[in-house]
């Protein structure tokens, strides 16, 4: 009988253990986990020795108000130390905060907010404290802090799998139970609003992929000495050119024609970039960052570039260049894809090689890894590294980084972690520039899908579709690409020498060709905010007044850009286009159609999404659907409304929404909200 009672209570609590699993499951463990690991935590699983999880949390233990308030000291503060105190607590600089007051895309709302407040050490230590339960079978170790997503990001080691034996299924079953054990222990903290994996994938470098061609037989040597001193100012560097030009109409004056631009002038006069520069721009005042896999730094294109910091979010130091191999495959080195890309934007070697950026302030970020023939691409790096750009006042990001780690129904703008963080960024008075990928036909990669982050494919030199580039329409129906950029053929400096060049192929090099000239634009209209950037860049492009989801809104056109005037004011001034209407200052638009002013057409959701990503359109008994789900999303499978008009407002406080302001959230628990303002 006493045995039988003692099997009779171990049921019940299994059963009561197997259906708290399955609460936790259902509330705070993602999809993804359970893609992952199976269905069932439960079951013994052959997984690899390392897994790397996101951990979101619910609140911050910070507490700020706009009022006079007395510290634990007992001092009093005031709100002008108070802002000296937010700004010491979050580490954004004094760059950082001028563009916030310049770019942002709402001035009204304060300079700093529950997003830059940083992620609590408390929560962090209870999790590394409480869950590292058997620390010699399974580890637990902090990778990366996301004070905009209020997340951490953890991986785990399985200590017990022998190099030489990884298939072991004791080993296995140990660490999966361990691993159970975790994510059960991280789950049922009250602090953690969510689990989720870290996105990764192995990239291999061929094909169409986001190298799609390094052409070997145009590898040479620079043989120009027309600059003799790259440790001048580029003021003095110019004027040397001035010097040594013969073609000139005079000799102050500076030709900006293919005796000064060399291989460059094909890609930087089909945007209409020399126009820009004919007045005086060249990205003085302004930092880009640029994020790739390393920088050959010691290249000749890059002694005069002004480097004002640089991070390798791989191994945690601040030198982002690798020693090159060899006779080591450029496609495959460490510095290749960076330095290609860091040539475009910023490379100066005069009757060469030109980036139109020549003049800007350069942070450099390296934040994948290659090896071999492959690059691994991690999430939780890009989105750190975005973070750090901004902090010391970085106003644009050049990502040539495509991160197809999505499903095509979640690039709608709002679902992808690194779409999240690129939404925050563009809110914070950034420009997000990063490629489409050179996947065709296949999915583009995030935060490309973002609604305000400007998406760049290619062309070729006849301004014609390059084949490679990848194409849209979001899941949503946005169009992408935004604009295109001559990504055929382009000159770079490459890796393996101070004085080698070659021409590649990719939407890599489309992207820095127009971060570059956005540079210049932004350069010369200082007050422009980010949506009339984004604004002004769609509405000159070639197509602008017939985009496609091939070719976005056509080839970007620097000079048009320049001269466009951006609408100004709110929605009651400018109107929503005829396709929505104006709710508390912005515009609420018809479903069919997005924007500002609800300018731009949704593309209906058809073809590509059933039958290139076996998904299924939303079915809208009123009209065309402009929405794509996966099979499985039964919730959001029907939706009947009238695709061209709204008859009410209504409010969205989504920080990641794709509606025109989106505004950070305020669902962190015991944080008031900081309203201190310059």
């Amino acid at each position: 009988m006493i045995k039988l009672k003692f099997i009779l209570l171990f049921t019940i609590l299994l059963v009561l253990h197997i259906n708290g699993l399955d609460q936790i499951k259902k509330d705070k463990i993602s999809k993804n986990v359970f893609n992952r690991l199976g269905t069932d935590l439960n079951n013994t699983l052959n997984i690899d020795d390392q897994i790397k999880l996101w951990i979101f949390f619910n609140s911050k233990d910070y507490i700020i108000e706009n009022k006079q308030s007395t510290t634990s000291t007992g001092q009093t503060q005031t709100p002008s130390n108070q802002y000296k105190q937010i700004q010491s607590i979050t580490g954004v600089n004094d760059d950082s905060i001028k563009r916030r007051s310049k770019r942002s895309i709402n001035k009204k709302v304060p300079i700093f907010d529950e997003t830059d407040l940083p992620v609590s050490e408390k929560f962090i230590k209870e999790i590394i404290n409480d869950c590292n339960l058997n620390h010699e079978i399974l580890s637990i170790k902090l990778l990366r802090k996301s004070n905009w997503l209020n997340s951490i990001s953890i991986i785990t080691t399985d200590k017990t799998i022998d190099s030489n034996d990884k298939s072991s299924s004791s080993s296995s079953s140990n660490e999966n139970f361990q691993l159970n054990k975790v994510i059960t222990c991280i789950s049922n903290k009250k602090f953690v609003e969510s689990i989720d994996l870290v996105s990764k994938l192995l990239n291999p470098q061929s094909g169409q992929d986001e190298i799609k061609e390094i052409r070997h037989h145009r590898f040479e040597n620079s043989k120009n000495n027309n600059i003799n001193d790259f440790n001048n100012p580029i003021s003095k560097l110019l004027g040397h050119v001035k010097l040594l030009s013969s073609v000139q109409d005079d000799s102050s004056t500076i030709k900006y024609d293919k005796s000064f631009y060399g291989e460059s002038f094909q890609g930087i006069s089909q945007t209409s970039i020399d126009k820009l520069q004919r007045l005086g721009y060249d990205g003085y005042g302004l930092k880009i960052i640029v994020m790739d896999t390393g920088f050959y730094k010691d290249h000749d294109a890059f002694k005069h570039l002004k480097i004002i910091g640089e991070h390798n979010f791989i191994d945690n130091t601040n030198d982002t260049q690798e020693d090159p191999v060899e006779n080591e495959d450029p496609r495959y080195s460490q510095n290749f894809h960076g330095t290609a890309t860091l040539s475009v934007l910023g490379g100066f070697i005069p009757g060469k090689l030109v980036g139109a950026a020549y003049n800007a302030s350069y942070l450099l970020a390296k934040t994948e890894i290659v090896e071999g023939e492959d690059t691994v691409i991690e999430e939780d790096n890009w989105i750190a590294a975005l973070e750090w750009g901004e902090k010391l006042g970085a106003s644009i990001i050049s990502s040539s980084l495509s991160y197809q780690l999505y499903n095509y129904p979640e690039m709608n703008g709002k679902d992808s972690h690194l779409t999240k963080a690129a939404n925050l960024a563009i809110y914070k008075g950034m420009i997000v520039v990063n490629s489409m990928g050179n996947k065709d036909y296949s999915i583009f990669g995030a935060p490309a899908d973002g609604e305000n982050v400007i998406s760049v494919g290619a062309v070729d030199s006849s301004g014609r579709y390059a084949p490679f580039s990848s194409i849209g329409p979001t899941a949503d129906g946005r169009i992408k690409p935004d604009i295109m950029a001559l990504g055929v053929g382009y000159y770079i400096a490459l890796s393996t020498s101070r004085s080698s060049f070659s021409s590649v192929d990719g939407t890599s090099f489309a992207c820095p060709l127009v971060a570059s000239g956005i540079a210049l634009l932004m350069q010369a209209h200082p007050d422009w905010n980010t949506q009339q950037i984004y604004q002004a860049v769609l509405s000159t492009g070639s197509k602008a007044s017939n985009p496609d989801p091939y070719v976005g809104f056509g080839v970007f056109n620097a000079l048009g850009a320049y001269n466009f005037r951006p609408s100004v004011g709110d929605c009651y001034s400018t109107g929503c286009s005829n396709h929505g209407i104006c709710c508390s200052s912005q515009c609420q638009c018809a479903p069919g159609y997005y924007g500002k002013q609800c300018q731009y057409k949704r593309v209906e959701c058809g073809y590509r999404c059933q039958y290139d990503f076996n998904s299924i359109c939303q079915s809208n008994n009123l009209g065309p659907s402009y929405t794509c789900v996966s099979q499985n999303d039964t919730a959001n499978a029907i939706l009947n409304q009238d695709p061209f008009s709204i008859l009410f407002c209504k409010k969205s406080d989504n920080p990641t929404s794709t509606t025109t302001t989106p505004k950070p959230s305020t669902n962190f628990g015991g944080l008031i909200r900081i309203v201190i303002s310059l």
